[in-house]
């Protein structure tokens, strides 16, 4: 039995488009990652400032005494 050529193109296209999901999900992944690496900066770069407004607000106590 052979199965009918124009059944074997549909097919290739619909691995194609399955392929190209396939790899949109992986470039969407990717990009998942990184805007999880900048807010893991932002976060860290928040703290830092939030230590300094420690160290401000304390020296500014100690001035006030």
């Amino acid at each position: 039995m052979t199965i009918p050529k124009y059944c074997l193109n549909r097919d290739n296209v619909s691995l194609h488009r399955g392929i190209g999901s396939l790899h949109r999900g992986v470039v969407s992944q990717q990009w998942g990652i990184v805007s999880l690496h900048c807010g893991d900066e932002s976060l860290h770069r928040g703290a830092a400032s939030l230590r300094r407004g420690n160290v401000s607000l304390q020296r500014g106590v100690a001035g006030l005494i």
